[in-house]
């Protein structure tokens, strides 16, 4: 059910054309995979230009014309953030994402015993993928970026985690 301080990320157009999008990456098309998402840009900044709101009810709530996705949501001290992000840039110069988007926000300091941002400003980038395709690029982005001490979202991806490396990554883990 609609209200009006929700607005749909994508309509029933867009959905299908998304759908279309991931059917032609599976088939490696990847020209006319592009081209498709093109047309879902464009239509979204058109019906969305007068949109005025939170970005997350645009981003996130896709309670309509949804398409299932699991996502893995990593934060990175920001004194990395230009490393870690050459990083990723650097390995999609040569490989594909296999969802169309990952997000990247910022968060400050705290002193929350299990908090991501817990003693260091963060960074998160959060990846997203077709449920299907998941498992594997989520390894792959956690192996790859292991090295820059990562703290994992408590609720995003966790099945993907060595729990070893996770309680490293918390230094006040046993005050909690």
């Amino acid at each position: 059910k609609n209200n009006s301080s929700y607005a749909n990320f994508r309509n029933n157009e867009e959905k299908e054309m998304l759908e279309s999008f991931l059917d032609l990456c599976n088939e490696n098309e990847f020209e006319e995979a592009d081209k498709v998402l093109e047309r879902v840009l464009e239509s979204q900044i058109q019906r969305l230009k007068h949109y005025v709101g939170q970005y997350n009810h645009v981003l996130c709530l896709e309670r309509n014309n949804g398409i299932p996705h699991a996502d893995i949501e990593m934060n990175f001290s920001y004194e990395k953030h230009k490393e870690v992000l050459q990083t990723v840039f650097d390995h999609y110069e040569n490989n594909r994402l296999p969802y169309y988007n990952f997000e990247i926000r910022t968060t400050n300091q705290d002193d929350a015993f299990l908090s991501c941002c817990q003693s260091r400003p963060g960074m998160w980038i959060d990846f997203q993928a077709k449920a299907d395709v998941s498992h594997d690029f989520f390894y792959e982005m956690t192996s790859m970026l292991k090295h820059f001490g990562y703290r994992k979202h408590w609720a995003k991806g966790m099945d993907n985690s060595d729990p070893s490396y996770v309680i490293e990554q918390f230094p006040d883990i046993a005050k909690f």
